[in-house]
């Protein structure tokens, strides 16, 4: 795991892979901030060829997606797939803003605290994503939609 230069991110230039020995420039490399020099340790090619080993490994191994899953709402939420699950029957598998049904439910956070909301269906969670969460766009769409009614 040779570094070039010192451990401080900003004069490191190259790393090189513990997987495939090459040695590449840092933007190679997907960012860890619990290591010193701040960078994982396999540059991202190699990651994504065992990302996709892992997956094809995988297919149809029902625990091994659920658990992935798991890992995956605990990393970007902070919630479980209990949880996750747990807010899916409280909503009854519907969207908290439109109604409708969807599988699967988007989580909605709030992404400057980190926060849960609810559970939305992908359309609802894309729209309040391409306005910013901002309430007066939300109100400026809304003024001109019905500005354009028949």
């Amino acid at each position: 795991m040779a570094v070039r230069a010192d451990h401080s991110l900003s004069s490191v230039k190259c790393r090189t892979c513990t997987k495939c020995k090459a040695e590449k420039p840092v933007d190679q490399f997907y960012k860890r901030t619990d290591r010193p020099n701040h960078l994982k340790s396999e540059c991202k090619v190699c990651r994504a060829a065992r990302s996709k080993t892992n997956t094809e490994n995988n297919r149809g191994n029902i625990e091994w997606h659920r658990r992935r899953r798991h890992e995956k709402f605990v990393y970007l939420y902070g919630i479980t797939l209990e949880e996750y699950n747990a807010m899916v029957f409280q909503q009854h598998g519907l969207c908290k803003c439109c109604g409708n049904t969807a599988d699967p439910l988007c989580v909605d956070h709030d992404h400057s605290t980190g926060k849960v909301r609810a559970l939305l269906c992908s359309n609802c969670n894309t729209a309040m994503g391409l306005i910013n969460e901002s309430a007066k766009r939300c109100e400026q769409l809304l003024a001109y939609i019905y500005s354009h009614a028949s």
